[in-house]
Order: C-alpha cells, then structure tokens, then sequence
C-alpha cells in the first residue's frame, strides 16, 4: 500500500514550481491592471472638477460593495470545484443563476442608495456603472474556469487588457467632453468587452459555454458561498473603520495621509493575495489543508519570503517612495507607511492560510475570525486614536492584522507551519524596529539577524 504522506511531500516540490511560475504569470496581469488603475485617477482629476471626481469615487464605492454582494464569493467555491474535478459547466450554470437572482436584487438597492445618499444627480451614472457591476460579476465566470483549470496566463493577460481597455475608454470619454457621465460609460464599455474577452478565453481554453440556468444548483452555491461573501462585506467595513473615525477625532487632513499610506500598503500586500490565488486551486486538488500539508507549508515559506523584500522595501524606502507615489504633501504619511510594513509579512503568510480553509470547506472559520476582525478593529480604533493621535490609526491596523494572524495560525490545520509562522513574526518585528526608530549599531545588528533568521524560516520551510 503506497505510503500517502510520502507521495504526496514527492509531489509538493514539483506542484511549488509551477504554483511560483504561475503567481509570476498571475502578478504580471495584476501589476499592469494596478498600474493603469493609478492612470485612470490621474485621468479623471486632469479632465473633471475636484466635486466631479469626489462624485465619482463614490459611485465606485458603492459598485465596490454591489459587486461583493453580486458574486458574494462564489468564484472562490467555483474554482475550488473545479480545481477538485467538478464539470465546469455545471459550475457555470450554478455560477450563472446566482448572479441573475443576486444582481436583480442588488441593482435597485444599489440605485436607491445613490439616490439617497447624493440625490438624484448621480442616478444616471450609478444606474450606468451598475449595469457595468452586473456585466463584471458574469465576467467572474469564465475567470473561474480558467483559475480552476490554471490557465493563469490567459487571466492575466485578460486582466491587462481589462487595465489598458479602462484607460483607453475613459481617455476617449473625458477628451471628448462627456464628463462624469462618460466616464460612466467608459467604465461600463470596458466591461462589456473584457466580458467578450474573457468569456472567448474560457470557451476556448476549458471548453465550457452557457448552460441552461438551475435554481436548485444556484442556491446550493449560494448557501457555500455565504460565509465568505460575508466576509469580504465585513473586510469591505474593517478597512474602512479610520476613514470613518479619523475625520471627526482628528480632521479631514489627517484622514487623507492615513488614507495616502493605506493605499500604498495596499498596494504592497496585493502581491500577496496574487500569489495565494495562484495556488488556491492546487492547495483545492491537493485536498486542502490536511492531506495537501506539504504543499501547504512550502507555499507558506514561499509567500514568507515574497514578503520579506516588500516589507523591508516599504520600510526603508518610505521616505522616498510616497512623495513620489503621492506628492510631497503626503510626507506626514510616511511614519504610518512604516508602521503599516511591519504588518505585510503578516498579511502574506495567512493569505495562505485563509485559501487552505477555504480549499478545505471551512469557510465559516474564515467568516468568525473576519467578523471579530471588524469588531477588534473598532475597538483598537477608538482605543489608539486616543491614545497615539494620527499614529494610532496605523498602530490599530498593525495590531488588528496580528491578531487576524494568530487566529489563522491556529484554525489552519496544516501541519508544519511553525517555521513560517515564526518567520513572518520576525519579518513583521525587524520592520517595526526600523519603524519605532533609526538604529544605531545594535539595532543594525538585531535587524540583520531577524531577517536572517525570517529568511531560513522560509527556506527550511519550502526545502524540508
């Protein structure tokens, strides 16, 4: 009788090479769609009015949130289904009900909302960019195809094309005089032909097409999705929590520069999540966090160490970075960049491990810990914002991230995750130690020997 264990450790270094190449692959779609993100806000603050890009952004952010309770995390079960074996039409098809039953629901909630909360003046473009919500949320479909079969190359060369579509549309919109009512428009053009792009990916590459829509298969997604579409709706609330309190505790200033350094961080950590997507349907086929343990605890050395030269980039080059990003005005948002750092290792690592619960079924785990993350994260706000000022809101997030990631650690089943575990702690504290203060020779010295010490904790944990 073959001995599983073995085999399946046999297989784990080759399954890591390929889960590297295709992060690799998987970033390079994502870093050129972030890029032209950034293009897309310098377009808008060029051609519109300060009160026409403020109107904007708001509308965004309520897409952001009708998008989240359109799909409500079902990609995630769907590329966890067919990574597994599943039939990718039937998962389509359960894919498809959903989103007809969901977005009926949500679009008129979604209009009353705007309606309420900015008068009637922005009805028209919310009314545009939802239908442009609902076109996205079926482009989710084919996207999980291709991540459940691993073609991540065709992702992410549809996600480049989804950032120079945004920028081409809306340049064409704001040039010839459509105001915020173009960009509307351009927002929801690009989304119809990423979905043509996207849908001829996924026909192609996995064979699958439309299938007729089954009530029965869509609520039965439903019920598995819920907890993590609650999830991301309580994350779409944590991270918000100091753009809410700052203003009123401090003023509306110190809000922009918390808000200048969370977007940058942002920035830094989405690699992380890139790189647990990347391997989420191979984690998924491997059984998930038990039987596919090996594999577990090498992608966790392997994000481990993707973190350590943000981290350690963040923290020595905020100085310099942020009035590049974001312009000598946001100078005060550095000490909070710094701060934000010593958090990424943290974030990287139970990026992983939130994806193995998932591959394993345990979404509802994933779902209690985000809850009491919302809950902390208010909490620590109010706390350190009285405490420490402007400061306290990155001290907050630093020590809401750490105890997301203790609870991880300790939920996630796989075996052997100590070393990285252990080697995120130290990544996270050597960045806060260049944080707190400019050290001298010890402090050098004690910096070096943790990210050493980071660092072999990541290679033993992919090699051993």
């Amino acid at each position: 009788m073959p001995d599983i264990r073995k085999e399946s450790q046999k297989n784990a270094g080759p399954a890591l090479r390929h889960i590297f190449r295709q992060g690799c692959a998987l970033l390079a779609g994502a870093l050129i769609k972030r890029g032209c993100s950034v293009l897309l806000i310098i377009l808008l603050c060029q051609y519109l009015s300060g009160g026409q890009v403020g109107r904007y952004l708001f509308v965004l952010s309520l897409i952001e949130i009708a998008a989240i309770a359109i799909g409500f995390g079902s990609q995630t079960i769907m590329v966890r289904a067919v990574a597994q074996g599943a039939a990718p039409r039937a998962a389509y098809s359960a894919g498809l009900g959903l989103r007809f039953f969901s977005g009926a629901a949500t679009f008129p909630l979604l209009i009353l909302a705007a309606g309420a909360l900015h008068g009637s003046s922005l009805l028209l473009p919310c009314a545009v960019m939802g239908a442009g919500a609902l076109i996205a949320a079926f482009t989710e479909l084919p996207a999980a195809m291709l991540l459940g079969r691993k073609h991540m190359a065709a992702k992410s060369a549809v996600d480049a094309a989804n950032g120079l579509l945004g920028v081409g549309f809306l340049w064409i919109a704001l040039a010839s005089g459509w105001g915020l009512t173009g960009a509307a428009w351009a927002f929801t053009l690009r989304n119809a032909a990423v979905y043509a792009i996207m849908e001829a990916a996924g026909r192609r590459l996995t064979g699958c097409r439309p299938a007729p829509l089954a009530p029965g298969a869509a609520r039965a997604l439903f019920l598995e999705a819920a907890p993590i579409g609650a999830g991301l709706l309580a994350i779409a609330l944590y991270t918000r929590w100091s753009a809410l309190l700052l203003p009123g505790w401090i003023s509306d200033q110190a809000a922009g520069w918390f808000g200048g350094a969370w977007r940058v961080f942002e920035l830094m950590t989405f690699i992380g999540t890139v790189l647990a997507r990347a391997a989420f349907p191979s984690i998924a086929e491997a059984g998930g966090a038990a039987a596919g343990a090996p594999l577990v605890r090498r992608v966790l050395g392997l994000s481990l160490l993707a973190s350590i030269p943000v981290t350690l980039g963040g923290s020595l080059l905020a100085e310099w970075l942020l009035p590049l990003v974001l312009g000598q005005e946001f100078r005060p948002s550095v000490p909070l960049l710094r701060i934000l750092c010593a958090a990424a290792p943290l974030i990287f690592v139970y990026e992983i491990m939130v994806h193995t619960l998932y591959a394993a079924g345990r979404q509802k785990r994933v779902l209690v810990v985000m809850l009491a993350g919302v809950a902390s994260s208010l909490g620590l706000n109010i706390f350190c914002l009285g405490a420490f000022g402007l400061d306290g809101a990155a001290w907050a997030a630093l020590a809401n991230e750490l105890l997301l990631f203790a609870a991880y650690g300790v939920l996630c089943p796989a075996r052997g995750r100590a070393a990285p575990l252990l080697g995120a702690l130290l990544a996270g504290g050597t960045a806060l130690l260049l944080a707190i203060a400019p050290p001298g020779a010890a402090g050098q010295a004690i910096a070096a020997a943790g990210i050493a010490a980071a660092l072999a904790a990541g290679i033993v944990s992919i090699r051993r």
